[in-house]
């Protein structure tokens, strides 16, 4: 029965702990032998949820044990990108220093706070996505939120 042990799959038996001497279970024993287990760490694939906005790749590699490593930006019109996490909501975030510690695929899901964005009619005719800005008491230029009292009398962030 070959040995179990997370994230990594099991070879086969040396006699060596470098793992260059396989053994031979149809030799004669003498004497008492040490064995060592040999294993490979596993991959799997991470799928990256964008959650309403893209992103590329959609998917990446990653080794149990290691680091996630670089981790893609999603975009998403309006919104700012606020992590990936390891749930839709709620969840742990997972960064490109977060240790692979799954031991099958995985799903990172994107989280988002809203900015506000209104949609301006563009000299083609079209809507086009702005962002709304605000001069704050500091002076500073900062994001702005819309909010537009939709057909059922509530007011809705961004219309």
């Amino acid at each position: 029965v070959a040995p179990t042990k997370d994230g990594f799959k099991f070879v086969r038996w040396t006699t060596d702990v470098a793992g260059t001497q396989p053994y031979d279970f149809n030799s004669e024993v003498i004497a008492p032998v040490t064995l060592y287990a040999q294993w490979t760490v596993n991959t799997y694939v991470v799928t990256f949820d964008a959650q309403g906005g893209s992103v590329t790749p959609a998917s990446k590699s990653v080794t149990y044990g290691q680091p996630y490593g670089s981790l893609p930006v999603p975009v998403r019109a309006g919104y700012r990108f606020d992590g990936w996490f390891t749930a839709a909501t709620g969840g742990t975030q997972v960064t490109a220093e977060t240790v692979v510690t799954v031991t099958a695929a995985q799903t990172l899901y994107a989280h988002w706070t809203v900015q506000s964005i209104v949609h301006v009619k563009g000299a083609d005719g079209a809507l086009h996505d702005g962002i709304v800005t605000v001069k704050g008491a500091d002076g500073a230029m900062h994001v702005g939120i819309v909010y537009v009292k939709g057909p059922d009398g509530n007011l809705h962030v961004n219309g």
